[in-house]
């Protein structure tokens, strides 16, 4: 318990040492002006939340084959420090497939869901980034033109697409 403390208030559900951990284990690299972006909760795990114990396992591992839904839901919670939903364990396994393993269905619809809004999430902070760099460029226009040369393709290409010529500004 002492080496894997994220580990021990997982396995026995102790959700405020579990959430006592997680801020120990963020603020034990940075101690000053801590932020969770600071801490590397915005695009990467911290190296403390993903550590594997003894058995391969992550915190998150341990919550699912516990069955225990409300450590899962600490560990994978945005505002705390959300831990990755495709980490692995030292078998290679997902929080998904252990889930599914267990027969755990509601731990599995739990997953799932967080997936997906994860995935959206990450969408759309990619599209405003995306956005943000197309309006840094300066007004342009360009011409693009293809040929398909296929006799099989080509004809449902150009079902889709059936000008050669694409005039593309900004």
């Amino acid at each position: 318990a002492a080496r894997f403390p994220l580990h021990a208030a997982a396995f026995y559900g102790d959700l405020h040492a579990l959430r006592n951990a997680i801020f120990a284990a963020l603020e034990e690299t940075r101690p000053f002006s801590f932020t969770l972006e600071d801490a590397g909760c915005a695009d990467t795990p911290h190296p403390s939340l993903v550590a594997l114990d003894a058995c391969g396992n992550t915190a998150a591992h341990v919550a699912v084959l516990r069955g225990d839904a409300r450590a899962l839901a600490l560990l994978l919670d945005d505002d705390v420090c959300d831990f990755p939903v495709d980490a692995r364990s030292a078998s290679g396994w997902t929080l998904t497939q252990e889930a599914t393993h267990a027969r755990a269905k509601p731990l599995v619809r739990f997953l799932v869901a967080k997936s997906v809004e994860r995935a959206r999430r990450d969408a759309q902070r990619e599209t405003q980034k995306l956005v943000a760099a197309l309006r840094g460029f300066p007004d342009m226009t360009m011409q693009m033109r293809w040929a398909f040369g296929s006799a099989v393709f080509g004809p449902v290409l150009r079902a889709y697409a059936p000008s050669d010529t694409y005039d593309i500004s900004k």
